[in-house]
């Protein structure tokens, strides 16, 4: 999982419209602008496309927006209050405290465009991959890397959303499976983590971020869509990663 965030990143910052986000922050871009907003266009294999804008004009007429959380500990991240998830009208069967923001612990969820696939705690993505192979009545389940559900052919699930304090956000399935460029094998782009979750560039493609310091607050819209697929699925091994490792 490092190597490939790490391709990833190199992508994103060889690109001249470059998204400040948790793990290359821009301090420059903090002091002098009080919002930015930034949007992941396509997401075609390790060929990451990025628009960022900054300042009073960057931001979207219709936007939905959700609070910024404060954690002094970890001041660079981006929290926010996730409080369920949907698949389809169906809202899963999730505790609480699996979304519970804890600052003493950095326990929550973030938006983090320098993470590569959507990582949930353990609760919350047993609940997501249960529901989705349920869909799937009955169909053989693979794994491949990192990835622990997977199919041969082509797969139709409904929207999946991600219901914050004041907004929810709907994703449609190409914003949570991952295709190969032969179209042989779908996954699940999601993996489970050990405290943290985390909302990642895959699932933010084709949606406008935006952040506003001033009125700490984070806002999202759907911007036009793309196809989007990866030259093969990647092999990926999730390992706890010592950014997401709290004490």
């Amino acid at each position: 999982m490092e190597k490939y965030n790490k391709r990833i990143s190199q992508a994103i910052l060889c690109t001249k419209a470059f998204i400040p986000n948790t793990f290359y922050k821009s301090t420059i871009i903090t002091a002098f602008y009080k919002y930015f907003t930034a949007t992941i266009n396509e997401y075609h294999g390790l060929q990451v496309r990025q628009l960022r804008r900054l300042g009073p004009h960057s931001q979207p007429i219709r936007i939905k927006t959700t609070p910024l959380l404060r954690n002094p500990r970890r001041s660079s991240l981006y929290y926010v209050n996730l409080l369920a998830i949907r698949v389809g009208r169906k809202v899963l069967d999730i505790p609480p405290s699996a979304f519970a923001f804890d600052p003493n612990t950095g326990a929550g969820t973030v938006f983090d465009s320098g993470t590569v696939f959507t990582i949930l705690v353990k609760p919350a993505y047993v609940a997501v991959r249960d529901e989705v192979r349920r869909r799937m009545r009955g169909a053989t389940v693979t794994s491949l890397g990192g990835f622990d559900t997977c199919y041969s052919g082509a797969i139709s699930l409904p929207t999946m959303t991600f219901m914050f304090s004041g907004m929810n956000v709907t994703l449609p399935q190409e914003n949570f499976v991952i295709r190969s460029s032969a179209g042989s094998t779908a996954c699940l782009a999601m993996a489970v983590n050990s405290a943290l979750n985390v909302i990642a560039s895959f699932q933010q493609q084709n949606h406008r971020i935006l952040i506003d310091g001033a009125k700490s607050r984070l806002g999202v819209a759907r911007v036009a869509r793309f196809v989007f697929y990866a030259a093969s699925v990647p092999t990926v091994k999730f390992r706890r990663s010592r950014v997401w490792t709290l004490g």
